[in-house]
């Protein structure tokens, strides 16, 4: 395996032995995670547990790997608190620079894996990620710039590059590593943008670990995560959170999927697609304005 630290958080890489179902196969106390995700939020829990039906661990952990989001809209927060000074602006959300500092909203329409939007709004201008099936569009109002990518028959929900991260996304992130080294267990239901939810913790057994444990709260009706947070060891606080400040499980508007370059951007088209991809993995991309 392989070891990392960023900031205060460290976390570990191993490669899985089992496959998917057999891992969440194992009794909930042998259950583990070796993962740690760049991530978070500024969403706070209410005092009183909602009453939700008893779940153990290991449903938890198959309801998150298993299932597809029903459509949703709604509104992410991400927070990093590593005590580091504010770094310029790239212009890219998902940059090391923009994770390690600082809070980012991002506005969310997902009506399904290969159809959704992904807005994050910034001082005067805004990046957008739009999918519509095999195509897909990364949007800069900065530079006025626009990718436009074509994608492969059954790219996977992450295949655009430069995509903000989503509650859904880190948990499977940290889900993906779930091996021998970290213990798993529910603690006291949460309410996260107004849903009651599980909050299922993860904790590594290594003491010499410098992440305290990883929660991820877990929408008790749709099995949606909302929101993930790490905790360095010792720490009351969370280093980094990634959560919904506001959700609603409707379908977006057909307006809010759809997606046409503004006049005089600069359009460069890169072509992900199966065949292309492997003929010209390293071709410049063609570029086009408009």
């Amino acid at each position: 395996c392989s070891q990392r630290r960023y900031g205060t958080v460290e976390y570990m890489i191993q490669a899985p032995k089992l496959s998917r179902r057999a891992r969440w196969a194992i009794p909930a106390g042998a259950l583990v995670i070796t993962g740690g995700v760049l991530a978070g939020s500024l969403i706070t829990a209410a005092q009183a547990a909602p009453g939700l039906p008893a779940r153990t661990a290991a449903q938890l952990l198959a309801e998150v790997a298993d299932s597809t989001p029903p459509p949703l809209t709604g509104t992410v927060v991400e927070t990093a608190s590593f005590g580091l000074p504010s770094l310029p602006a790239t212009g890219n959300p998902t940059s090391l620079s923009s994770l390690l500092t600082g809070s980012h909203t991002i506005r969310v329409w997902y009506a399904s894996p290969g159809h959704f939007r992904l807005a994050v709004p910034q001082s005067l201008s805004e990046s957008d990620v739009i999918r519509d099936g095999r195509t897909a569009w990364l949007w800069q109002s900065t530079l006025n710039k626009v990718t436009k990518f074509t994608l492969p028959a059954h790219a996977p929900e992450n295949a655009v590059p430069k995509q903000p991260l989503t509650p859904q996304q880190a948990a499977q992130q940290v889900l993906a590593a779930v091996g021998p080294t970290t213990t798993v267990r529910v603690d006291s239901n949460v309410t996260v943008a107004g849903q009651a939810a599980y909050a299922l913790v993860l904790a590594p057994k290594d003491a010499r670990s410098l992440v305290g444990q990883v929660q991820i709260d877990v929408d008790g009706h749709n099995g949606v995560p909302l929101r993930l947070q790490v905790f360095a060891r010792g720490s009351s606080s969370p280093a980094f959170q990634v959560g919904y400040t506001d959700i609603a499980f409707v379908k977006p508007a057909a307006a809010d999927l759809s997606f046409t370059p503004p006049p005089g951007a600069t359009v460069s088209q890169v072509n992900l697609s199966d065949t292309h991809s492997r003929v010209k993995d390293h071709a410049a991309p063609d570029v086009t304005t408009t």
